[in-house]
């Protein structure tokens, strides 16, 4: 139920048109169902058993560890602390946020989390063998598929970040060129350094609240000027 929820929820989210229209979310859902049914068909046949073996060693492998590392990175390292901080004091209340052993929190994402998950994704990878079930060893060809179910839970975060630094740097060109006879150091810095490292930088004006109440309440308490907080998209 986990996956099929999550699958649903992502699919929702990224059309919300399905969301506001009852025939078409039933539909979407329906369908979703359906496809899920039809995959999971194998783990009832007779080589259901080693079916299950197979995708429970190679998906749940270290590329998840890895993307909790990422998770923990990209929250405490390039979004910042304080900025979760006060996101999170909005939720629970600065009564909580506030006390000293919040804090604790912040040690262990900062620090403890990203290591600790990136020590195990390096073991995991390395101690990844070929998947055996007592006397019976799976072929070649099914721990290559395996990886390669390993590498595809990584698919969605890679071509996301690849996709990212495609729009900035040739599609939206955050930045213009001033003139053809500028220093190639210039021309590197600023059209294609500066872009990557926007990346990299909290998007107050796309990410924040639905409600515009808890809109105003995100910007007064990261300090933002009303013009950088764009409620008319809302």
């Amino acid at each position: 139920m986990t996956s099929v929820e999550i699958t649903i929820t992502s699919i929702l989210d990224f059309f919300p048109t399905l969301r506001s229209r009852g025939l078409y979310k039933i539909s979407a859902i329906t369908i979703i169902c359906l496809v899920q049914f039809i995959a999971s068909i194998n783990f009832s046949l007779q080589s259901g058993t080693y079916w299950i073996e197979f995708v429970d060693y190679y998906a749940g492998n270290w590329a998840v560890f890895l993307i909790g590392a990422l998770e923990a990175i990209s929250i405490s390292w390039f979004y910042g602390l304080n900025n979760f901080k006060k996101d999170l004091s909005l939720m629970i209340g600065e009564k909580i946020t506030n006390s000293k052993l919040f804090y604790g929190w912040f040690v262990s994402w900062f620090f403890i989390c990203p290591v600790y998950l990136i020590t195990l994704t390096v073991l995991t990878f390395i101690n990844t063998k070929p998947l055996e079930i007592g006397s019976y060893v799976y072929p070649r060809w099914a721990h290559i598929l395996g990886l390669l179910m390993s590498f595809s839970t990584l698919s969605g975060s890679l071509f996301w970040a690849v996709w990212l630094i495609i729009r900035n740097l040739f599609i939206t060109k955050e930045v213009e060129f001033f003139s053809f006879y500028l220093l190639i150091i210039f021309i590197l810095k600023i059209s294609l350094f500066k872009p990557v490292i926007n990346l990299f930088k909290p998007d107050f004006d796309n990410w924040k609240p639905v409600k515009k109440s808890d809109q105003i309440r995100a910007k007064i308490i990261h300090g933002l000027p009303r013009e950088e907080m764009n409620f008319e998209k809302f």
